[in-house]
């Protein structure tokens, strides 16, 4: 069977959140990361048309979405197995009237091996960001329907562990480097 492995960051770390998408769970995941973005956050207002009515009447006016800006950094998140079906479902989701696409990504997994996906950012560079943020310690879920690990189950508890890996390891090779995050 062929797979598409996507990274997802922010709320698609959540397998609840991916699970909701593709109607199961995932196959497989892998706590990960990848170099050369930064993340950043979008308001309502600077999300273009007719994406910004679609979030606003199901999140309200206080909408706010993490995305990629391509820079100098890193980016902790999911590394899903999706098949081909499961993938259209998430690039449905994210597509959203033409406000974010598709990009391929090297994304390190947390034993240290190295697997090409896709991951999503804003469409265009000429979109507003409000700011950017320590792409490695963040919260998940910008909207508060997610926290790391209360009431998480052992499985999406174990998905937690292998990310604060990854980050710990992050963590490591930068200070070797003398670089902070």
């Amino acid at each position: 069977m062929d797979c598409i492995y996507y990274f997802g960051y922010g709320a698609n770390a959540n397998p609840k959140r991916i699970e909701g998408i593709i109607n199961h769970k995932p196959k497989k995941e892998y706590g990960g990361v990848i170099g050369n973005f930064r993340l950043c956050i979008q308001t309502l207002n600077q999300i273009p048309e007719p994406a910004k009515n679609i979030l606003k009447s199901a999140w309200g006016d206080d909408f706010l979405a993490y995305t990629l800006s391509p820079g100098s950094g890193f980016v902790s998140g999911v590394l899903w197995q999706l098949t081909p079906s499961d993938f259209s479902k998430v690039k449905e989701w994210e597509e959203l009237g033409g406000w974010r696409k598709f990009v391929p990504v090297e994304v390190t997994i947390y034993d240290g091996t190295k697997k090409m996906a896709v991951t999503d950012l804003i469409s265009s560079e000429d979109q507003s960001l409000f700011g950017c943020v320590d792409g490695v310690n963040y919260p998940y879920d910008l909207n508060g329907s997610y926290t790391k690990t209360v009431g998480q189950s052992p499985e999406d508890k174990e998905i937690t562990i292998k990310i604060e890996l990854v980050r710990k390891r992050i963590r490591k090779l930068l200070k070797e480097k003398n670089h902070n995050l």
